[in-house]
């Protein structure tokens, strides 16, 4: 009961800290800021899939002092997306260095030049479409995820993914207004 308080609390924060803005840029800063924090992570990633590319892009990382960030090159993201479109389930997916399952197999090499020893991702969906991951990730040990991690990174993604297609309609409808608003000068 104690750890579902604490669990609510988190989520709370989290809506709080994202519903707070309209602006894209500083929803994606304040998510990544407090889902590193949260979670005591070595490493926090928001990727956005750009569109019409098509592809996984990092969006914002926030790391350790001692860490290294994430290139926007890495494959780790790109073979994510590739295989949540390959399986069609948008599940979020555990990694530890050592796993010997296809995908640990393929961005091993990656995790070893990152120093990462244990990550979880985490897709964004927004109406049945994904939209972009959560990544974090663990440097200092081979931290297990474990189900309550994982669940309430979901509850979050759900959260995340609303706060962004809230403000990308907002950036549509302000766009509309300014070309309407001037429009109206020129009649």
């Amino acid at each position: 009961v104690e750890q579902s308080s604490r669990d609510e609390a988190l989520l709370n924060r989290f809506i709080v800290n994202i519903h707070g803005s309209l602006d894209l840029a500083d929803i994606v800063d304040r998510a990544t800021q407090s889902l590193f924090e949260e979670f005591n992570a070595t490493r926090a990633v928001i990727c956005q899939l750009s569109e019409p590319e098509n592809i996984m892009r990092i969006a914002r990382q926030c790391t350790r002092n001692d860490q290294a960030a994430i290139s926007d090159k890495s494959t780790i993201f790109g073979k994510y997306h590739d295989l949540l479109l390959d399986v069609g389930e948008r599940r979020p997916l555990v990694v530890v260095q050592d796993d010997t399952f296809a995908f640990a197999r393929d961005v091993r090499a990656e995790m070893q030049i990152y120093h990462i020893r244990s990550m979880v991702m985490v897709p964004l969906m927004y109406r049945g479409r994904l939209t972009g991951l959560i990544h974090l990730d663990e440097k200092r040990e081979t931290r297990l995820w474990n189900t309550r991690d994982i669940n309430i990174l979901v509850r979050i993604a759900s959260q995340l993914s609303i706060a962004l297609s809230q403000a990308k309609l907002y950036q549509i409808v302000e766009a509309q207004s300014n070309s309407i608003s001037k429009l109206s000068e020129l009649c």
